[in-house]
């Protein structure tokens, strides 16, 4: 599925990417350009490095509306 148009990348590549940068929001955007065009995609970028970013993580529940991984990585 085609997750930013602009970009022509899809979910898979922005995991992939997610996972190379331990689901840094800003360093996924930065190295694939997603959310930076026209920002339709960027909700959904920000939700797969989230995933990324707190699977495992013992905060990730308490944090239950943000953490330092992905809180303010983007306005």
């Amino acid at each position: 599925m085609i997750v930013c148009s602009c970009n022509g990348l899809n979910e898979r590549d922005l995991i992939r990417e997610a996972l190379t940068r331990s689901g840094n929001l800003r360093e996924v955007m930065d190295a694939t350009g997603a959310g930076q065009d026209c920002g339709c995609c960027r909700d959904e970028v920000r939700e797969i490095c989230t995933q990324i970013s707190c699977n495992g993580c013992p905060q990730s529940e308490a944090a239950a509306g943000g953490c330092a991984m992905t809180e303010g990585a983007v306005a």
